[in-house]
């Protein structure tokens, strides 16, 4: 990933609308098939973050499932997992720490910025 404050806001602001668009391609999906033929809850999760983390900064596990469209008890499980694989960190919020807030790794923002970039250009669409 780049060096450069600004370069490394850009890239990570084009993730943000990649994820975002990914996000409503997801949703519009559902209006042609059932909603539960498609679950892939970790990905919903990282979609979600992407998306939103660098606007809100690290999200409630609440807010965060809700954004994912999925259970908080699903979210859970699968942010467990996430962090298994260096994907996602979790905290105490230090206001509640009853509180869990979670934010993408550098790794995972990286990866999902690599991703984004190569699909863009696999699928001939213009660069966001």
């Amino acid at each position: 990933m780049p060096s450069h404050p600004a370069i490394i806001f850009a890239t990570a602001s084009s993730a943000a609308r990649s994820a975002r668009t990914a996000m409503a391609a997801r949703k519009r999906r559902e209006a042609f098939f059932s909603p539960g033929l498609f679950g892939e809850p970790a990905w919903d999760l990282l979609l979600a973050l992407c998306a939103l983390e660098h606007e809100r900064g690290a999200m409630r596990v609440t807010n965060l499932s809700q954004a994912a469209q999925i259970p908080a008890t699903t979210a859970l499980r699968w942010l467990a997992y996430l962090e298994a694989q260096q994907l996602v960190t979790r905290s105490s919020c230090e206001h509640d720490h009853r509180l869990q807030l979670v934010e993408l790794t550098d790794s995972a923002r990286r990866l999902l910025s690599d991703y984004f970039s190569e699909v863009t250009i696999t699928l001939g669409c213009p660069a966001s």
